[in-house]
């Protein structure tokens, strides 16, 4: 088995393969020591300055691994892959999978995606399925859209975390919205010849999502793409959508559709309204078994 260092050199070196040499060396120190081993517990370098969380947990969804953990004055990294086995996860659009950071002071959170130094890896290098742990490193650099900033996280690991195993929702959807976990009451999606469309109703809100095409994949969403998500309050006329502002949006990964047209899958984006200049932060979205039906545009 690798040691953490040498998982640490291993993702580095994956990491700076897809940046060009300037962008590499703001994405790691030669000179900054790799962190102490530890036997349990998450942490990662931010910088020089060690983050190391308070409360840390696992997730599996379905085939979905959330890994979130939070300091105590450095706020909560997240990591959410679209496989639960061992292996290496790129974090980007193309992938599926992504990292975001949020911070104790804003809504404003930092994603793997939206910016050219955004992005890193992950390995899960255990799943001891008698204990109930996982294990892995990681390193990725987060956008934040709405301070323009980049914040790269090194050095990372998550050793021996107890996961919890969770079901999918059945024919529904769940998400977070602003950090807060909501249930869709219920979902409606339709599919045509060149679009597929979900709308999902949580109390007084809606979700709208639309993907141009028609097959299992993943889709970035923002300002520069046919693809889009909108927010808002039944009765509001002025939606928050992923269109709006060069610093919002975010993925949506259709991971299957069956025979029976079931749409299953993922998404995670940031939504900003122009009259109040506010935005609305969606993660860890996942969909299951969403009923496509057949309408004409």
């Amino acid at each position: 088995m690798l040691t953490k260092k040498l998982l640490y050199v291993a993702l580095s070196t994956m990491v700076l393969a897809c940046c060009t040499p300037e962008e590499g060396e703001d994405l790691v120190d030669p000179n900054n020591p790799p962190a102490k081993e530890i036997e349990y517990g998450m942490e990662a370098k931010i910088g020089k300055t060690s983050w190391k969380a308070v409360n840390f947990s696992i997730q599996m969804i379905g085939k979905n691994l959330i890994i979130s953990g939070t300091s105590d004055t450095m706020g909560t990294i997240t990591i959410h892959l679209q496989d639960t086995a061992v292996g290496t996860y790129y974090l980007n659009p193309a992938s599926g999978n992504y990292a975001f950071v949020a911070d104790t002071i804003s809504d404003a959170l930092g994603y793997t995606f939206g910016n050219s130094l955004a992005g890193g890896a992950v390995i899960i290098n255990k799943v001891d399925r008698d204990s109930l742990t996982i294990s892995g490193n990681f390193i990725f650099t987060a956008y934040n859209g709405v301070r323009h900033t980049t914040t790269t996280y090194s050095q990372g690991s998550f050793i021996n975390i107890p996961y919890s195993e969770t079901s999918l929702p059945k024919k529904g959807m769940i998400s977070y919205i602003n950090n807060k976990k909501v249930t869709a009451d219920s979902v409606k999606a339709g599919i045509a010849k060149d679009e597929i469309m979900f709308m999902a109703y949580f109390g007084n809100d809606e979700i709208g999502i639309d993907i141009k095409n028609v097959f299992k994949g993943n889709y970035p969403l923002g300002k520069e793409y046919a693809h889009l998500a909108r927010y808002n309050t039944i009765g509001d006329t002025i939606l928050y959508t992923t269109k709006d502002n060069n610093y919002v949006g975010g993925i949506v990964s259709i991971t299957n559709i069956t025979k029976d047209s079931l749409a299953s899958g993922s998404f995670v984006f940031t939504v900003y309204r122009a009259k109040d200049r506010k935005i609305m932060n969606f993660n860890r979205g996942i969909f299951n078994d969403i009923k496509l039906n057949n309408y004409t545009k």
